[in-house]
C-alpha cells in the first residue's frame, strides 16, 4: 500500500504570499487580489501602499468609503495637485502617510485641506513637500501661499510622547515668516535636510535658535544671505551643514563672494559639498574659485562647463570625491536610436578629461 504525501502550494503560506506582495508591480498586485479573501488581505497593502496621481488619476475617482476603509495602508503620496486629488487625502482613513508631495494654493479650501492632511499624519511623516503650482509673483499677498506652521506641527515644542520624524521638508514657491521657520526647527529634531526652492524668507526674525541635526540646506542667494537691515542668513540657524545647493536665477540679485565666504566661515565652516545652478554657470566658477575651501563635492548643470569652471575645479584637485551633473534629460533606453553628441560635447570634452586625470581622489 503506496502513500502519497499531499502537494502543498507555497503560495498557500501567508510568509510567502507577503513576500511576493513586495516586489509585484501595482497591475499584479491587483490581479492577485482577486484571487481569494486570503490573497487579496495579503496584496491589499501592494495595492494601497503608494499613490502617484501622475501615473494612477483613478484613485481620485475612489469612493469615500473605500478610502475610509484601505486608506490607513497608503504610506507614500505622489503629486497630488488638483482639488479632487487633494480632496480624496482629506478622508479621515488617510492617517500613516510617510512621504507627502502636495500641493497647497489651487484655493482656499485646498489650502485648509492640504494642512488637515499633513497635521493627521504629522507623528509618521518623514518626507514633506509642500509646493505651489505656479511661482506667483505677488504671491505674498495671497495667504494659500504661507507656510503654517502649527498646522504642519500641531505641537511645535516635542516632548517624550510627541516626536516627530520628519528628516526631509521641502517647501517649494511658497512664504515663510522667519518666526514661523524656527518654530519648524524647533519641533523636528529629526531633520537632516530642508529644501526652500523658490520660497521667500519674509518678516523680521524674533528668535534665534541652531539646529545641530540639519545637514544639507537648498536655497536661493536671494534668501541665504539677506542683508541684516531685512533678515537673516539661514545659514546661521544650521551649524553642523555640510552640504549647500544654492542657485540664483534672479539676475537683479547680487552678493559679493566676500560676504558669501565671511558667512559660510562664521556660520557653516564644515560645508564641503556643493550643488550650484544659475543661467550661465558663474555660480560655479565664483564658488569655487573665490568662497569654497577643500570641496568634496560638486553638482552644476554640464551645459555650463567652460575652461574657466574646469580650472576652479582643478583648484581642488586634492580634495574633490566627485562632479555630478544636474540630471535634466532622461535617456531613454528602449529607444533604437543613439542620440547625437552635442556641440557643447565636442568644444569642451577633451578638456573635461582633465578632471578625472588631475583628481586623484575621485571615486
Amino acid at each position: 500500500m503506496s502513500t502519497t504525501t499531499p502537494v502543498r502550494n507555497p503560495f498557500d503560506l501567508p510568509e510567502q504570499r507577503h513576500r511576493l506582495s513586495r516586489f509585484v508591480t501595482l497591475k499584479d498586485a491587483l490581479s492577485c487580489a482577486l484571487v481569494c479573501k486570503a490573497w487579496s488581505t495579503d496584496f491589499m497593502s501592494a495595492i494601497w501602499f503608494q499613490v502617484d496621481f501622475d501615473d494612477h488619476p483613478q484613485f481620485a475617482d475612489l469612493s469615500p468609503a473605500i478610502v475610509a476603509k484601505h486608506g490607513h495602508l497608503t504610506r507614500i503620496v505622489r503629486n497630488a495637485k488638483l482639488p479632487h486629488q487633494v480632496s480624496v487625502l482629506a478622508n479621515a482613513g488617510v492617517s500613516n502617510l510617510r512621504d507627502l508631495h502636495i500641493e497647497q494654493t489651487a484655493s482656499a479650501i485646498q489650502y485648509i485641506q492640504v494642512y488637515e492632511i499633513v497635521s493627521r499624519n504629522s507623528l509618521t511623516l518623514k518626507d514633506a513637500h509642500l509646493f505651489s503650482a505656479k511661482d506667483a509673483d505677488s504671491k505674498h499677498t495671497h495667504s494659500t501661499h504661507y507656510v503654517s506652521a502649527p498646522s504642519l506641527l500641531p505641537s511645535t515644542r516635542p516632548t517624550p510622547r510627541i516626536i516627530y520624524k520628519l528628516k526631509v521638508l521641502k517647501l517649494e514657491s511658497l512664504c515663510l515668516t522667519y518666526d514661523s521657520f524656527v518654530a519648524i526647527l524647533r519641533g523636528c529634531p529629526r531633520l537632516i535636510e530642508v529644501r526652500l526652492p523658490r520660497t521667500d524668507m519674509v518678516g523680521t526674525p524674533t528668535q534665534s535658535f541652531q539646529h545641530k541635526g540639519v545637514k544639507a540646506l537648498n536655497s536661493d542667494l536671494k534668501s541665504l544671505f539677506q542683508p541684516p537691515s531685512t533678515g537673516r542668513s539661514l545659514l546661521s540657524y544650521f551649524p553642523r551643514l555640510t552640504v549647500l545647493a544654492a542657485f540664483n536665477y534672479d539676475t537683479s540679485f547680487t552678493i559679493s563672494s566676500s560676504k558669501i565666504k565671511e558667512d559660510l566661515l562664521r556660520y557653516c565652516p564644515d560645508v564641503t559639498k556643493y550643488r550650484l545652478e544659475d543661467h550661465t554657470g558663474v555660480i560655479v566658477s565664483e564658488f569655487l574659485l573665490n568662497i569654497a575651501d577643500n570641496c568634496t563635492e560638486l553638482l552644476y548643470t554640464y551645459k555650463h562647463t567652460s575652461l574657466e569652471v574646469i580650472t576652479s575645479i582643478l583648484l581642488h584637485q586634492s580634495t574633490l570625491q566627485s562632479v555630478h551633473r544636474y540630471r535634466k534629460d532622461f535617456f531613454d533606453f528602449e529607444s533604437e536610436t543613439v542620440p547625437p553628441l552635442s556641440d557643447h560635447f565636442r568644444q569642451f570634452g577633451r578638456f573635461v578629461q582633465l578632471i578625472p586625470r588631475g583628481c586623484s581622489q575621485l571615486r
